[in-house]
């Protein structure tokens, strides 16, 4: 079960963070809010600023979709940003928080999209990190030979990338390791997938720690 940071608001208010947003509206109510773990008022305030396209309504957008996402209703988060996706004049943001979304509730088709979409007009180091976690998709779906083509797409255009080569050996590790008569892919495949966010398996890691998913204004 893929979770990040979707842990329950907590019952007990923390300290007040000392860096509140100012302002009296929805956006900095909802940014108050959230600081302040009141999650269902961050909810409420973050769709009244999008209702009511506020000034800050696209960032109330990306907001409420991390919110979601946090207490595992990251269908929704997903339908918000896809029926808003196209008033963003930079999609990318969106782009990587859709991609980020989607792993985590298993969609790895939908993520390996994005992500392969997202190579278009990446520079060179963004472009190697996306192709590596479209790579991870194929191989959290036992796609062994799809991830492996990818990663050695990889190396053929650096021999000297040690971390690609890592991640090489270990998908060839966890292929062969699926014998006849294995049981699901998730059995062997649970290095990476169950651990994809608190104790980040060192595949997990390599493919996905160099990628801010989250929405950046």
């Amino acid at each position: 079960n893929l979770a990040i940071d979707a842990k329950p608001a907590r019952t007990s208010r923390p300290v007040v963070p000392t860096t509140l947003r100012r302002g009296a509206g929805a956006f900095a109510r909802a940014k108050r809010a959230e600081l302040l773990v009141d999650l269902p008022l961050a909810e409420a305030e973050f769709k009244q600023e999008i209702e009511h396209r506020g000034q800050n309504w696209l960032s109330a957008v990306k907001d409420l979709s991390w919110l979601l996402s946090r207490i595992r209703r990251g269908e929704e988060a997903v339908a918000l940003l896809e029926r808003y996706r196209s008033d963003f004049d930079n999609v990318r943001p969106v782009d990587n928080l859709l991609a980020h979304i989607n792993l985590k509730l298993s969609r790895f088709e939908a993520a390996a999209a994005i992500f392969k979409r997202l190579q278009a007009d990446a520079d060179p180091r963004t472009r190697t990190t996306l192709i590596r976690q479209e790579a991870f998709c194929a191989f959290a779906q036992a796609k062994f030979s799809a991830a492996l083509d990818l990663l050695d797409k990889l190396l053929r255009h650096d021999p000297l990338d040690m971390q690609t080569s890592s991640l090489i050996e270990r998908v060839k590790q966890a292929r062969d390791s699926r014998g006849p008569g294995n049981a699901s892919p998730e059995a062997s495949d649970t290095l990476d997938i169950e651990a994809f966010s608190s104790g980040l398996s060192p595949f997990a890691k390599l493919l996905l720690d160099s990628c801010d998913f989250r929405g950046v204004d």
